[in-house]
């Protein structure tokens, strides 16, 4: 009875709807999230598997690029081989000829040349012939009889007296002897356009930067190039002289346009991957060209052994970077050390004892990354390249690896300073930066990020490689200065050239500073 009351009473009890739980309704957003964590998954899985594809590519590059240069590495070796195995014979010709120019020498008479046959006098004809002496030539039997019964001595040479002869290397000052393709037209000097010869604007860009600079320049205007080209070198002064070559003519006033088929021919040579007609980077091709110019133009012939191990415990820091820039000049003693190449100082400070490890490194071009992905200027850019930084070091001192504080700054700067803002830095995603840099037209000081007296602080600048475009391919130009005026700037693009105001956009990748006080003057060369 008493259930059935209960009963009752339950049944009579109404149930409020908006107190039931909404099943359906939990039950879609259950069904939405896990579909949102499934996109998500999917979407990462797809991000992986991209990366981890273009990993793959880049590793096999690479491994193309290191096989490549492999070969490379060994022809070299082989024509090296080639070349001293030459040499030798060369020197031991030589010296067979000047021991024979010794013996006859010592000797001082003239028996050694007129040695008479033992037992037949020579003026006597061969019995049985009927041959007889022309009267028509010498009587040379006589002639040697005569000077038999005479007291007159022989003359003798010293071979070790006579001068050195230079070899002379052949004229390349003719546009005819190249395969320029030019397009004639009175045009001022440095003011002519170069074709492209199917993605040839990498190099284009480049050589028209280098041809604005006047040290550069007068270097190969006035031929002081052909008497320092290396025989030894890689190229065996090809690259060098094709450079030669297209700065005489760019700098003729003839031409409208030229075609570099030959220099491009010869990077093509010593780079398989400039052989083609693909896309490449200004900068990568800057530091090829500069790698093949030092060599075909360095005045160090010999054999140049590599740099020993940098150990400077209690030696003052000027005596150490003179040590270091000595070996260097051991080393490299052509006009692109001179001109474009500085010193490095580098302190590694251990966080424990507080000894200090010094280091000078060469450069030629500082590259520089951006500090994030905002509108910068050239001097945020070089703050954050100079800026201390926090490793793990193991200290000299200690014998273990301790937190240190690596320092860098700038020991010596070249009269000539190139700035690579590095846009293709090579992230995750792998895009370029499209950063506007700010930065100065003239008076760039650098006092702030050198450690010593330098002669070089102040810059101006006179030239900009230009990428315009994305990673998977752009076109690069250049802006100049007119090295004749210093005043005026024109636009390099290919064979186009014109008068350009604008100098600074978000498209810079290379800037060409030249120093205030290198007082160096082009126009008596034009």
């Amino acid at each position: 009875m008493v259930n059935l009351a209960l009963a009752n009473k339950l049944s009579a009890v109404s149930i409020s709807p908006a107190a039931q739980p909404d099943l359906e309704s939990e039950r879609r957003k259950q069904e939405e999230e896990q579909e949102r964590l499934r996109k998500q998954k999917e979407q990462k899985a797809a991000m992986q598997e991209q990366v981890e594809r273009m990993r793959k590519e880049r590793k096999e590059k690479e491994k193309k690029m290191k096989e490549q240069e492999e070969r490379e590495r060994k022809i070299r070796e082989q024509k090296a081989r080639e070349a001293e195995a030459e040499r030798q014979k060369q020197e031991e010709r030589k010296s067979r000829i000047d021991t024979e120019s010794r013996l006859l020498k010592n000797k001082g008479s003239g028996d050694s040349y007129t040695t008479k046959l033992r037992g037949s006098p020579r003026s006597s004809p061969v019995r049985g012939s009927n041959l007889r002496r022309c009267h028509s030539a010498f009587n040379l039997a006589q002639q040697e009889e005569e000077q038999d019964t005479s007291d007159t001595v022989m003359p003798c040479f010293d071979r070790t007296l006579k001068p050195r002869v230079t070899p002379q290397r052949r004229n390349i000052n003719a546009a005819r002897q190249r395969n320029f393709e030019p397009k004639y037209g009175s045009v001022p000097p440095a003011k002519t356009g170069l074709k492209n010869l199917g993605n040839t604007c990498y190099m284009n860009s480049i050589v028209q930067c280098l041809n604005n600079t006047k040290l550069f320049v007068k270097y190969f205007l006035d031929n002081t190039y052909s008497n320092d080209i290396n025989p030894n070198s890689a190229s065996d002064g090809e690259v060098a002289e094709e450079v030669g070559a297209v700065v005489r003519a760019l700098w003729s006033g003839q031409y409208r346009s030229i075609a570099m088929w030959d220099l491009k021919n010869a990077v093509g040579r010593y780079h398989r991957p400039f052989c083609g007609y693909d896309q490449h980077d200004s900068h990568e091709f800057l530091l090829k060209l500069m790698d093949w110019l030092s060599d075909d133009l360095n005045k160090v012939t010999g054999k140049r052994l590599p740099m020993k191990e940098q150990n400077h415990e209690n030696v003052p820091e000027y005596v150490a970077a003179d040590k270091v820039m000595e070996e260097l000049r051991q080393r490299d003693q052509s006009i692109l050390s001179a001109v474009f190449h500085g010193l490095h100082r580098s302190t590694i400070e251990c966080g424990t004892c507080g000894h200090v490890s010094l280091t000078f490194e060469p450069f030629s071009v500082l590259s520089l990354s951006f500090p994030n992905n905002r509108k910068c200027s050239l001097r945020d850019l070089l703050h954050h390249y100079y800026k201390e930084t926090n490793l793990e070091y193991t200290c000299s001192k200690c014998n273990k690896k301790r937190n240190c504080v690596r320092k860098a700054d700038i020991w010596k700067l070249p009269p000539v300073l190139i700035l690579h803002l590095n846009r293709f830095e090579h992230d995750v995603l792998m895009k370029k930066k499209q950063n506007f840099v700010d930065f100065p037209m003239e008076s760039l000081d650098l006092t702030k990020f050198t450690c010593f007296n330098n002669r070089y602080t102040k810059f101006d600048l006179y030239a900009v490689c230009n990428h315009y475009g994305t990673m998977d391919g752009g076109h690069y130009t250049a802006f100049c200065r007119s090295p004749i005026n210093n005043k005026t700037w024109y636009k390099f693009d290919d064979h186009e050239v014109y008068e350009h105001c604008s100098v600074k956009t978000s498209a810079a990748y290379l800037l060409f500073y030249e120093a205030t006080n290198a007082g160096m003057h082009i126009n008596n060369l034009v």
